[in-house]
């Protein structure tokens, strides 16, 4: 078809169709696919959203445009306003940040505000990432407010959980505050068990759990033991084929006062009937310990995440522990116990959930114990029996012209050889006889 037929034949087209045909739309596809449709993909997608990172978005967009609004009188959505023009409203923007009392951010806190607003651009189709050369005055901003922020002594770590040392767990069982007394103490010690041997972080994946996720299994030798069955977790959400390659288990103990079989057990007997189904909440609310009066220990209704959130911090201010303790700890202190323990860290991830040995840096740290231990070895005296006997030992003078009944402690012994035709080296010998 020449030039000029393809016009006259466009010039013919209805202005509907000309605007399909311009536009590189198929009408068949805009019948088959739609509004509707894509409104329900729209919301399935977001439904599969965490929420706890919606909101978090929500609330940083919301501080930016309020921000943008008051100092610029711009209330243009974000995704409306060219890179040029936005590069400089964020720029300004983290210069100023605070917190809405007026104390300053952590560091880290404020690189998290950036990911929320690059979340938010990219999900509403803006086209430019935030990494992009256009706002290169925006990260030059941010880079120099955390460097400000970091002068100011902040981003020091203050806020980081402590592990549990093993003084202060047995002091827990000590105490009582892990066992089987009451519905409080039980939900309490499966949290801090299922923590610290399936590695479940300290709120939200242990308020996901569900009663059919742990199973009580036997093996070959007849050993009984807990094994749980993930969830979507904080790494692993479904997006990629990644799974657990080994479910983590607990064994049972020969300790029957501490073994994991025999608490679970406790724990089942005193669940309602009705909320031992495989999808009930493993967490129920206790009774109070003061208001049993059957075998059931709780009520038909999960408990609240801030109640399973607090776990730690309660029992640790109610024992007077030292340190940052959160739920948290309790997750650090297998990382830390098992690295102690010579485990590899490819099998320190297989139990909890980390998908790269990388992760793991940020859980070595320096244990209370271990810096006692470190400054007396600086400090040149340590309690050890060994040290101890050294320094307790009268100075003794160099060793010199030994006889038969001479013993030998802790000295060097230089032996001259006569000398012959043949000249050889003077031999040195270290006793280590005491």
């Amino acid at each position: 078809m020449a030039a000029d037929d393809i016009i006259q034949w466009m010039a013919a087209l209805p202005k509907e169709e000309l605007d399909v045909l311009l536009s590189g739309e198929n009408t068949t596809d805009q019948t088959t696919v739609g509004k509707d449709d894509l409104a329900t993909v729209d919301e399935f997608i977001k439904a599969q959203r965490k929420p706890s990172t919606f909101r978090t978005t929500e609330r940083d967009v919301t501080k930016v445009r309020h921000f943008i609004e008051h100092r610029y009188g711009d209330i243009r959505d974000l995704v409306d306003i060219p890179p040029k023009t936005l590069n400089k409203y964020l720029a300004t923007f983290f210069v100023h940040l605070k917190k809405n009392d007026g104390t300053d951010y952590e560091p880290g806190s404020v690189s998290a505000v950036k990911y929320s607003l690059e979340r938010y651009l990219s999900q509403n189709n803006y086209g430019v990432s935030l990494n992009d050369k256009f706002f290169s005055l925006t990260n030059d901003a941010i880079k120099a407010k955390r460097m400000h922020l970091k002068k100011s002594g902040l981003g020091a770590g203050s806020h980081a959980s402590e592990a549990i040392s093993p003084e202060e767990e047995e002091s827990l069982w000590k105490e009582g505050k892990l066992g089987t007394a009451d519905g409080d103490t039980l939900n309490f010690t499966l949290w801090y068990l299922f923590t610290k041997h399936f590695g479940l972080r300290g709120r939200d994946e242990h308020r996901k759990l569900c009663f059919g996720d742990v199973t009580l299994l036997r093996d070959s030798s007849g050993l009984e033991y807990l094994e749980f069955k993930e969830r979507d977790t904080k790494t692993r959400d479904g997006t990629y084929s990644d799974h657990r390659a080994v479910p983590p288990r607990v064994f049972a103990v020969a300790d029957t006062s501490r073994n994991p079989i025999r608490i679970y057990r406790e724990h089942v007997q005193h669940r309602p009937i009705e909320q031992c189904a495989p999808d009930s909440p493993f967490y129920l609310q206790p009774v109070p310990a003061a208001d049993i009066n059957s075998l059931v220990w709780y009520f038909p209704r999960p408990m609240g995440k801030n109640k399973i959130a607090s776990f730690m911090p309660r029992a640790a201010a109610s024992m007077n522990f030292g340190g940052r303790k959160t739920n948290h700890s309790v997750r650090k202190t297998t990382v830390q116990t098992l690295t102690k323990a010579g485990i590899p860290p490819q099998q320190i991830i297989k139990i909890t959930g980390h998908k790269n040995v990388s992760s793991l840096q940020h859980y070595d740290t320096v244990s209370v114990e271990d810096h006692r231990r470190i400054s007396a070895i600086l400090s040149r005296s340590t309690d050890s029996t060994e040290e101890k006997k050294t320094a307790d030992r009268p100075y003794q003078p160099p060793c010199s012209h030994p006889s038969p009944a001479t013993v030998f402690n802790n000295c060097t012994i230089n032996l001259g050889m006569p000398s012959t035709s043949r000249k050889r080296p003077m031999v040195m010998y270290d006793s280590d006889s005491e």
